[in-house]
Parts: structure tokens; C-alpha cells; sequence
């Protein structure tokens, strides 16, 4: 009855969230992408798109592309490190990354490090903010990040490099291939980036960044055939492959090092013709670490998982103002390691997902998804929102949902302490807010709440052997705000973005904020172009952050600025050169205790169109 009666509430609710897009969100008929989902969808959950202007000032780190234009912040153990977010008050292992698609967080922590994506690869980078478990599965609690390449069917041939260079040895080389017809579409992407960064540690007396060294490539390739008007066959394939050497605290002498490579692969067949879609998808996932304490030392740890995907989507329009789609889909992960040892499950998961128009100006999305697996519990998935445009240039929009985490392979199978009754993570989440877009002007206000329960925690027990237990309760709310404008006269043009997030995030057995989550962040983003010159400046303030869960402990909050020039030079060869100076103010800052990120540093680009 309490779900029936969440669901009848939020058809009646006439309010929404929202976020200011970055770009205009338009798909053209030359142009497809493999998560249609997630722009077939009505906007009831906002979208932040990142155009490639914006990619280009930051492409070898997801990490500092999010952390400069969104309200994700990010824990890090020093510059290029291990890197986790925080997604509205949600831990790391609560944010999901989705590629094309398909949901790859980790197998072994649930969670993505976002140091081992390089930006440059994907044409799109998307921001959905909110609950999205019915539509992508376990993590999409916060919120969710999606990685998208474009297949364009139309004559075309492009080209892209990138070449850049900077403090402590710090370069990276981009290169960009596309080329295609109405029929066919290839490409491809290359990224290699590498740094000593061994860069000066400020507050100390001449102590520099130790054993930061790290290098990495990654490798994406895709191909797209319409067999008819109604058919099309994609391809795409990734591989990211690195070595990094973990620095330790201010004063240690670390020589640990880790070794990773990841392999993603998607087969998809599409099928359109009148009311009927159809896509099948067949999905390999493959993730490897070795991890050496001492690189001196033989000795290592290593871990490895591969996961095969089947799923199959229906969408049929019943009227021309209602939809229905059904999603199936099967998934088999294999998991072995040196602290799980031989570990498989299986999951196998349907959703229901309608769309109904009730008016030009009122539409209504509700959607239903059951798992079933042999390895957790899985909580009943639903997904209600509203969307009201109640006049032009205003819109308000509700969404309520239940979404969830399924624990991963450390939680269930971990030697010793591994605990295979867990039950997933699940969490209750409700918003209302509004947009406003006046000529170039668009302001949006969201506010949320979200209740998580059953929360995986690592505990000790007897005999110092530490095992995970559901056993957290946590209330998050909170208010985002953001604010786009852009001013043109004649060759002028002024672009200003911000955006500020109020965020609680409380343990309700302490009734204090969790640990590593800010209550506030501000992002700024202003730019002047005028013909071939473009300066910018990037700001972000983070508010303080505690570290020990009874707050006894705690990191200053701190202020960021970039700040950059750009001039391109059209001629037989689109070429654009930049120099780009990083925390100009030389800010002392660290997200960790005794682990400091850089301080002043500089970094030139070159950029060839071909």
C-alpha cells in the first residue's frame, strides 16, 4: 500500500528539478548513439552535457573535466591517483558510470575510479543527476555519469590531434579519427598520457610529490553499418591500459605500484520500422589489476572479472500519446583473485518503462524493474516523474524512486570475512524544482532528499576480522542551483555558467555528516571569445570536508581558479594553440589527510583539425 500509495502522490506533484545543460541536446538523424535511453526520455531527470570545447580544455582526466564544471566533488589521494566522487551526499560505489549504455562500476568495489578515464575518448559526456536504477541497474543512486561515442552517417572525414605539455613532465598525446557515408560509419581514438609528478608539496620545507609517477593509454574503436532503413548493426571496443606508482603520505617513502587494463566491447543490433523499435545488445566486460606493495619485490596481489551481458529492449508506441517499453536482460560475471578467490553470479533482470502525453504540455513516466540473483536480495525497483511546461520559457517537474546498490564481489566473497546474505543497498529518493529560460538566460533550482537504508559497512568482529553488514542508515537532501547566460555583440561573445550545491548528508545513528562530503561547492565558468582569441577562467570553491566519522577530524575548505588563452587559426590546417596556468592563487588543498595536490602549475596545447 505505501508503494501505491508514493506512486498515485507523484502523479499529482507539478514540480521538478533542474540543471542548466551546457549544449542543446538535439539528436540528428546522421548522428546515433548507443544509449538512446537516455535521450529518449523527457527531461524529468535533468541532463548536463559537456560539449567539446569543454572536454578539450581538460581530456586526459574525467576527474578534473567533472570536477571544474560540475557539482560532483571528488576525493583523490594526490594528483592522479585513485579517485572517487560524491554525488548528492552518495558514497563513490553509489554514482554509476555507463558507456555507451552499460553500466561498468567495478565488480570488485562497486565503484569507478575516474583517474582511468580519459575524456578525450568520448564525444559525450553526460551528467544525469538523480535516481536512475530501473533504467541502468545497481550504483545509479546519486546519480549517474554517461560516456557516449557518435556514430555520424552522412560523407564526412575527420581528423584530431592533440598534443599537450606541462608541469612535472607532465604530456599527453590525442589523436581523433572519424570518417563515414550514409551507410557506414568508423572511428577511433587514441589517448597516452604520462607525468614524473613529482611536483613540490606546499606547506612543507622542500619535500617533493614521491614514486607519483604514472603513464597510460587508451584505445576506442567503433563501426556502424545500416543494412536498410530499418537496420543497424554497431560495434564499439575500449581498452585502457596504465601503471601507476601510488604516492604516500607527506614524509613516507612509498614504492607501491599498480598495474590495470579494462576491455569493454558492445555488439547491438537495431531494428525501427512504424511503431516498433527493437535493440539487442551483447555486452563482454573485462577488468584486471596486479597491485605490488614493492615494486622491488616480485610479490603481488592481482584480481580479475569478466562479465557477459545479453539484453534485449522492446518499445512499442501504442497511440500517439503512449509508450511502452519492456527491457530483459541476463548477466553472468566470473571473478577471480588472490582475496576472493573463484567467485560467479548471475542476474536476471526485467523492467517496464510507459510514457504518456497527456497534454502538449504534460507528460508523465513511470517505470517498474525486478532482479533476481542467487547472491543478494534485490529490492523492487520503481520510478514515477512529471513534467509540466506551464508556459513558455517556465516548466516544473517531480520525479519519486526507489533505487539500488548490489554489494560486489569484495562484499560477498571476500577471504576472510566475505558475507553472502547481504542484502542490496536501497534508497528512496524525491524532487521537485523548476527551470526558467528567458532569451539567453536559463536559471534552475532542484531541491531533493533522498533515504538510504541498508547500507554496506565493513565492521570488525571477532578475532580482528573485519566483514560488511547492512547496517547504515542515511538521510541526504539538499538544493542545486545553476545559472547559464551568454551575451553576443557583433564578433563579442561572453558565456557565464555557475552552479552551487547545498548538500546534508547524515549517518542518523551519529546524526552527522558523512565522511569526505562537502555541504557546499560552487563552480564558475567564464569565458570572452572574439574571432580567433578565447580567454577563459575556471573557478570552484569546496567547503570542508571531515575525515574521521565522529568529526574529530577534519580538511580546511578551499578555493581553485584556472585561467587560459586560446587562439585558432583557420586555414589549410584548423590549428588552435592554448597555454593554460592551474590553481593560479598557489592554494595549499588536499582532499585526504597529508596527501597535497599541486599547487601553480602550467600547461600548453596544440590542437590540429585535419
Amino acid at each position: 500500500m505505501r508503494i501505491k500509495k508514493i506512486i498515485s502522490a507523484a502523479f499529482l506533484l507539478l514540480c521538478s528539478l533542474g540543471w542548466a545543460q551546457n549544449d542543446s541536446i538535439v539528436k540528428l538523424r546522421e548522428v546515433v548513439v548507443s544509449d538512446t535511453r537516455l535521450w529518449s526520455e523527457s527531461n524529468i531527470l535533468s541532463k548536463q552535457k559537456l560539449n567539446d570545447s569543454v572536454i578539450a580544455l581538460q581530456p586526459a582526466s574525467l576527474t578534473q573535466l567533472l570536477q571544474y564544471n560540475t557539482l560532483i566533488s571528488f576525493k583523490q589521494h594526490g594528483f592522479g591517483m585513485v579517485s572517487s566522487p560524491t554525488f548528492r551526499g552518495t558514497t563513490a560505489q553509489q554514482t554509476a558510470v555507463i558507456w555507451n549504455g552499460i553500466n561498468i562500476n567495478s565488480q570488485f568495489n562497486g565503484q569507478t575510479d575516474f583517474n582511468t578515464l580519459n575524456a578525450w575518448n568520448f564525444d559525450q559526456v553526460v551528467l544525469r543527476a538523480g535516481g536512475g536504477s530501473v533504467a541502468y541497474g545497481s550504483s545509479a543512486i546519486g546519480g549517474s555519469v554517461h560516456l557516449n561515442n557518435e556514430m555520424i552517417f552522412k560523407p564526412h572525414r575527420q581528423q584530431k590531434i592533440q598534443l599537450n605539455y606541462g608541469s612535472f613532465e607532465t604530456s599527453g598525446l590525442n589523436y581523433k579519427f572519424s570518417t563515414g557515408q550514409k551507410k557506414w560509419s568508423v572511428g577511433s581514438s587514441i589517448s597516452m598520457n604520462r607525468s614524473e609528478n613529482d611536483y613540490p608539496l606546499l606547506g612543507t620545507s622542500g619535500l617533493r610529490n614521491q614514486n607519483g609517477q604514472f603513464q597510460n593509454v587508451s584505445l576506442h574503436v567503433q563501426a556502424g553499418y545500416k543494412m536498410n532503413p530499418y537496420h543497424l548493426l554497431q560495434f564499439y571496443a575500449q581498452t585502457y591500459e596504465a601503471q601507476r606508482h601510488f604516492s604516500g603520505p607527506v614524509g613516507a617513502s612509498p614504492h607501491s605500484v599498480y598495474r590495470d587494463i579494462n576491455q569493454r566491447n558492445l555488439l547491438q543490433w537495431s531494428y525501427e520500422k512504424n511503431r516498433f523499435k527493437s535493440q539487442l545488445k551483447s555486452v563482454f566486460l573485462s577488468e584486471q589489476y596486479h597491485y605490488y606493495p614493492d615494486f622491488s619485490v616480485v610479490d603481488f596481489q592481482s584480481s580479475k572479472a569478466e562479465t557477459f551481458i545479453g539484453q534485449s529492449d522492446l518499445t512499442y508506441q501504442l497511440s500517439p500519446k503512449i509508450e511502452l517499453q519492456s527491457v530483459v536482460s541476463f548477466t553472468q560475471t566470473k571473478g577471480k583473485g588472490s582475496s576472493i578467490g573463484s567467485a560467479q553470479r548471475e542476474i536476471l533482470a526485467g523492467a517496464l518503462l510507459t510514457k504518456i502525453n497527456w497534454l502538449q504540455n504534460l507528460i508523465t513516466e513511470a517505470s517498474i524493474r525486478q532482479e533476481n540473483s542467487s547472491s543478494y536480495q534485490s529490492p523492487f525497483l520503481f520510478s514515477v516523474g512529471t513534467l509540466w511546461n506551464a508556459f513558455q520559457g517556465y516548466s516544473l517537474r517531480a520525479h519519486v524512486s526507489r533505487n539500488f546498490r548490489m554489494p560486489t564481489f569484495n562484499d560477498l566473497f571476500w577471504n576472510p570475512g566475505g558475507n553472502s546474505d547481504l542484502k542490496a543497498e536501497n534508497a528512496l529518493q524525491v524532487e521537485i524544482g523548476q527551470d526558467f529560460v528567458w532569451k539567453n538566460t536559463t536559471i534552475s533550482c532542484t531541491v531533493y532528499h533522498n533515504d538510504l537504508k541498508d547500507l554496506i559497512q565493513w565492521t570488525p568482529g571477532s578475532g580482528s576480522i573485519w566483514s560488511p553488514h547492512n547496517v547504515a542508515s542515511v538521510q541526504a537532501y539538499g538544493i542545486e542551483s545553476s545559472v547559464h547566460h551568454l551575451f553576443k555583440m557583433a564578433a563579442h561573445q561572453i558565456e557565464l555558467q555557475a552552479a552551487y550545491g547545498y548538500t546534508i548528508s547524515e549517518d542518523q545513528e551519529r546524526k552527522l555528516q558523512l565522511t569526505y562530503v562537502p555541504k557546499h561547492k560552487f563552480t564558475g565558468n567564464l569565458a570572452y571569445a572574439f574571432k580567433g582569441f578565447r580567454l577563459y577562467t575556471q573557478l570552484i570553491y569546496t567547503g570542508k570536508i571531515y575525515t574521521q566519522a565522529d568529526h574529530n577530524a577534519a580538511l580546511t575548505d578551499f578555493a581553485l581558479a584556472n585561467a587560459g588563452v586560446l587562439y585558432r587559426i583557420k586555414s589549410s590546417i584548423d590549428w588552435t594553440f592554448g597555454v593554460q596556468c592551474q590553481n593560479i592563487s598557489n592554494e595549499l588543498y588536499q582532499s585526504t589527510p597529508d596527501h597535497p595536490m599541486p599547487g601553480r602549475n602550467y600547461q600548453i596545447q596544440l590542437t590540429l583539425k585535419l
